[in-house]
Order: C-alpha cells, then sequence, then structure tokens
C-alpha cells in the first residue's frame, strides 16, 4: 500500500461501469479515520441517483480489527477478488467492504447514496462491486 493514490484506485473505465460522473477528490479536510489516512470521493453528482464512494486505504490494520468485536457495526466476512475482507454495517445510512491487502493493512471502500430508494443490502452490493473493481487495479500495480 505505499506509494498508493487512492484517487487513482478506480480507473475511468471501472468509474463509468459504476455510473459515476465527477472527477474523484481527496477528502482533506477531517478524517475518514483515527489514523488521519485520508479518503478519495467518487460521485455521481449529475444526475439522480446521487451518490458516492469513499476509497481510504488503512496501512495500520487489517480486517481483524473489525472482527473482535469491539467495534458497534453488524461484521460479516467474506471474499474480494480471493482476498479476505469484511462488510460493515452501522445503520441504514452507507455499507463498507474492508479488504485485506497485506498483513496489517487493508483498503476501505464505502457506498453512501445521497438520494433515497437504497436498501442496505442494495448499498452493500455496491460497495463490494467498488471493491472489486479496486482491487482489479491494486493487483496490476
Amino acid at each position: 500500500m505505499e506509494g498508493l493514490d487512492q484517487c487513482k484506485v478506480l480507473t475511468q473505465e471501472q468509474q463509468q461501469q459504476l455510473g459515476l460522473d465527477s472527477p474523484p477528490r481527496l477528502i482533506t479536510e477531517g478524517s475518514p479515520d483515527k489514523y488521519g489516512n485520508k479518503g478519495c470521493a467518487f460521485r455521481r453528482t449529475r444526475s439522480e441517483p446521487w451518490v458516492s464512494y469513499l476509497v481510504v486505504p488503512r496501512p495500520q490494520e487489517g480486517i481483524e480489527a473489525w472482527l473482535d468485536g469491539k467495534r458497534r457495526v453488524q461484521v460479516s466476512k467474506l471474499s474480494v477478488a480471493g482476498f479476505g475482507a469484511v462488510e460493515t454495517r452501522n445503520g441504514t445510512t452507507s455499507c463498507n467492504i474492508v479488504v485485506d491487502v497485506a498483513e496489517r493493512q487493508s483498503l476501505d471502500i464505502q457506498f453512501r447514496p445521497d438520494s433515497t430508494g437504497f436498501t442496505v443490502d442494495q448499498m452493500c452490493e455496491k460497495a463490494k462491486q467498488g471493491a472489486e473493481l479496486a482491487m482489479q487495479t491494486l493487483l496490476q500495480r
């Protein structure tokens, strides 16, 4: 994960596959996690449904941090591109897929709709689709 540019994890073609229409944007204000890691937002803003994917590299922890039962989220194990991963659900506004990319390192992909009409299951399916595409890109590095 060293040297990873989170705004290049999804190629232009992959962004089109996901229906995204805005340039990726590095989130520099605030922090999406306790380690201060920055995320990159990939969005659909020109037409509904408005959605966003947030990609956050976490070189400090793998999926084991989500499996110890200390975090207040619903966690399910799964596989993404042959890598161990977890789906995390916290309420009804978004879904995250966290992929183990190396020992104690992970890539977190969140799907969040800015429009209504998505079930949590649909959000998690979209997050998994984004994670699969991101892993395709990483595996080609």
